[in-house]
C-alpha cells in the first residue's frame, strides 16, 4: 500500500527507523556518483546490498540513473561524430573550393557549441538531481530519481 505523503510502499523503513550508517552511506551513493559517476554508485550497491535495502535502493538508482546519463551522452557523441563526418566528408551538392586561409564553415562551430551547451544543461541537472536526493537520503526518505526510480524498487522486489 502506498502511503499518500511520500508515493513509497508503506511497508518500507520509515525515517525512524534507518540507522545514521544506513543514511549515509546511502547519501554517499548519490555524491560520489558526482565523481565517478555509475562506478561509485555499482561499488556501493555490491558492498552494501546485503546488509540494507534502504543503502540497496539508493545506491542502486543511482548506478541506474548514472548508467541512463552515459548512455544518453554516448548516443549523442555518436550522433554528433557521424553528422559532423559524413556533412564534412561527403557534401551532397558540389561547393565550391574554399578561399586559401579560409577557417571551418559556421555550422561546425554551431554543432560543437550545442552539443558542450547540452552536456553542460545535463551535467548541472545531474548536479541537482544528486545533491536533492543526497540530502533526502540523508533525511532517511525513499527518494526517487526520475525514470528510473521505480525501476530500482522493482528489480529489488519491492513493487512501488
Amino acid at each position: 500500500m502506498l502511503s499518500k505523503r511520500s508515493m513509497v510502499p508503506s511497508n518500507l523503513e520509515t525515517p525512524e527507523q534507518v540507522t545514521r550508517d544506513e543514511r549515509t552511506n546511502a547519501m554517499l551513493a548519490h555524491l560520489l556518483t558526482i565523481f565517478a559517476g555509475f562506478v561509485a554508485a555499482g561499488i556501493i550497491y555490491l558492498v552494501k546490498r546485503r546488509d540494507s535495502r534502504f543503502i540497496a535502493f539508493h545506491a542502486l538508482q543511482a548506478f541506474l540513473w548514472h548508467m541512463l546519463l552515459f548512455a544518453v551522452f554516448f548516443v549523442g557523441f555518436v550522433a554528433f561524430a557521424v553528422v559532423m563526418i559524413t556533412s564534412a566528408g561527403f557534401p551532397r551538392v558540389p561547393t565550391p573550393r574554399p578561399a586559401p586561409g579560409a577557417g571551418p564553415p559556421v555550422a561546425f562551430f554551431l554543432g560543437f557549441f550545442g552539443l558542450w551547451l547540452a552536456m553542460m544543461l545535463g551535467w548541472v541537472s545531474n548536479i541537482g538531481f544528486c545533491v536533492d536526493l543526497a540530502i533526502r537520503a540523508n533525511e532517511g526518505k525513499w527518494t526517487r530519481y526520475p525514470l528510473v526510480g521505480s525501476l530500482a524498487m522493482h528489480l529489488l522486489g519491492r513493487r512501488p
